[in-house]
């Protein structure tokens, strides 16, 4: 058992969140491109025998979904998502607020708007190593029928013809091969070959010596050295901001060239201008593809004008009655250990934080506002330390953190990028084991000649605010607006704060603390109020007009007014 899969599925909060939500959880197969009945009645029983409760919806546009007021009911109830080649965007996550899973049947997950999903603590996992069986063997079927050219004299020989000098074949013994990408699909292809009496290749970072040496591969630092003098080389690399358009002419032209490229990964990893470039300068080269840049949709495909130099497939890799059981059981079965174990092994979203600690974003989200507020400028660095379970989810938690100083619509993998960008230096911290601060964040922002620090926590379901500075407070934090003030202790001082409010007409002073003090000075606390409304309603701008009156007044070295509504 993995350290992840064994913390998730033996904390406290974890069991505290089952038992919480202990009612039926809901599964919803929500898919155009359906899994077979077969596979359809498996995934059910496997879900059931879990404890989940299944709804299997075939044959009908995700988008169906929000137009149709059956469909999105299903859809508002669901707990679980399965879908295949789907689009799952922010509208089908916001029509799903129950929603804390989204599997993809499938290897591939560029389909679902991930970041989205991170930000809403939504667990997005693919089904790896199901269906690559399926596309490794297509590799070969497409790369033999390219090479021969069996797809176009099959279709002569169907019409009468007997056209055996239309192609010219090519053979692949004793050919330099490459492989960039030996994930799962990428391995199966490498195994396969070694029968072949090729030459191998690979590009892979994660690729390791001793895994290389297992596949009987050569591993390659640079991806040009698979391209070099290689007769074929197979693509098996996922779509990304590092890989989008990475196999461009440079790489192309260092092929031979009769090469063939074949892509059964995705389309947006080919620079299309250099492969059409290649394609023109060089007849004999050959592109065997089941992906298009125009996507999974009827109508004339871009690289069809290249005739027999192509081969042109309509994304059947995982096209095969085994992948398709295949996928369709272990979504079921992923879901049922998610459900029963937190078992999120699979999840491609690791900076996510899952639905049972859903409230410490929020927290995090706060204790970066009153940092914001409390701070003259923006700060040159920031630290997180997350205590106990909840430094799994550090990162995450310092993204939210930092929206304060960014916009609080951005995800937080922006809100990090966005710091790195600025040049603030993000610090997380790991907590002093002396420190027992279950449930608990700090969060400091550093600036050239100050720094400001508040801890905060979930206390029995209460979020409050633990620390500033080097005050200890106890202070909840509700919708509303609050003032902090920080002064010179001197007796009287909170009544007379108090009684400026009063005569303000904010007349009642909810949730106070009483002034902490620290080395002579002290912090006072309230919620201010007005006819009832506890400061839902009221015009923060005369409150802080209020507060710095009132600072001024009193000679308060420290006013701040915190708006958590």
């Amino acid at each position: 058992m993995s350290q992840r899969i064994y913390w998730l599925s033996n904390y406290p909060d974890w069991v505290k969140y089952m038992a919480d939500n202990a009612e039926t959880k809901n599964l919803l197969v929500a898919t155009e491109a359906g899994f077979a009945a077969d596979a359809n009645e498996a995934l059910e029983k496997i879900a059931i025998d879990g404890g989940l409760s299944v709804n299997v919806v075939t044959k009908r546009a995700i988008t169906d979904f929000l137009e149709d007021p059956e469909l999105r009911g299903l859809l508002s109830e669901a707990n679980a998502l399965v879908v295949r080649s789907d689009k799952v965007t922010p509208e089908i996550m916001d029509a799903a607020p129950n929603l804390e899973l989204v599997i993809r049947g499938g290897a591939g997950y560029n389909n679902i708007n991930l970041d989205y999903a991170t930000e809403k603590g939504i667990i997005v996992e693919p089904t790896p190593d199901q269906n690559s069986t399926a596309v490794a063997e297509l590799v070969f079927g497409a790369a033999i029928s390219s090479l021969r050219g069996i797809h176009l004299l099959d279709k002569t020989t169907k019409e009468g013809k007997f056209e055996k000098k239309r192609v010219k074949g090519r053979e692949l013994e004793g050919k330099k091969i490459g492989i960039v990408g030996t994930g799962y699909i990428g391995e199966k292809v490498a195994r396969r070959l070694q029968g072949w009496g090729v030459e191998i290749f690979a590009y892979d970072p994660k690729l390791t010596t001793d895994k290389a040496k297992d596949l009987g591969i050569t591993r390659v630092n640079v991806i040009d050295e698979v391209f070099r003098d290689a007769y074929m080389v197979t693509l098996h690399i996922p779509e990304n901001a590092h890989t989008k358009g990475v196999i461009d002419h440079e790489k192309l032209k260092l092929m031979k060239e009769n090469g063939l490229l074949v892509n059964t990964a995705r389309a947006g990893v080919v620079d299309y201008d250099a492969l059409e470039r290649i394609l023109e300068e060089r007849p004999g080269f050959r592109y065997a593809a089941d992906v298009h840049p125009e996507g999974d949709i009827e109508g004339e495909k871009r690289m069809a004008r290249y005739g027999d130099q192509v081969l042109l497939l309509p994304h059947v890799g995982a096209s095969t009655g085994e992948a398709n059981f295949n996928c369709a059981t272990a979504a079921a079965r992923q879901a049922v250990a998610y459900f029963k174990k937190g078992d999120i092994t699979t999840a491609v979203n690791t900076d996510v934080v899952p639905y049972f600690k859903r409230d410490f974003v929020d927290l995090a989200q706060k204790l970066g506002y009153i940092n914001a507020k409390l701070t003259d400028g923006a700060p040159e660095e920031v630290r997180i330390i997350a205590y106990d379970d909840l430094q799994e989810f550090a990162k995450p938690l310092a993204g939210n953190a930092l929206k304060a100083l960014f916009d609080s619509e951005i995800t937080p993998t922006e809100a990090l990028k966005e710091a790195k960008d600025r040049g603030i230096e993000v610090d997380i911290k790991v907590p002093n084991p002396k420190n027992k601060y279950r449930d608990t964040i700090t969060v400091d922002y550093i600036t050239d000649d100050a720094a400001t620090s508040v801890r905060g926590e979930i206390d029995d379901g209460e979020m409050k605010i633990a620390r500033i500075d080097d005050y200890k407070v106890d202070f909840e934090i509700t919708p509303g607006i609050a003032v902090m003030f920080e002064y010179h202790d001197k007796p009287g001082m909170a009544d007379d704060i108090g009684s400026f409010f009063t005569e303000a007409n904010y007349n009642k002073l909810s949730a106070r603390i009483k002034p902490q003090r620290n080395n002579g000075n002290a912090m006072f606390m309230f919620y201010v109020e007005q006819d009832g409304d506890k400061g839902r309603n009221l015009d923060v701008g005369k409150v802080e007009e209020l507060t710095e009156m009132v600072a001024k007044t009193l000679n308060v070295y420290r006013a701040t007014v915190l708006d958590f509504r």
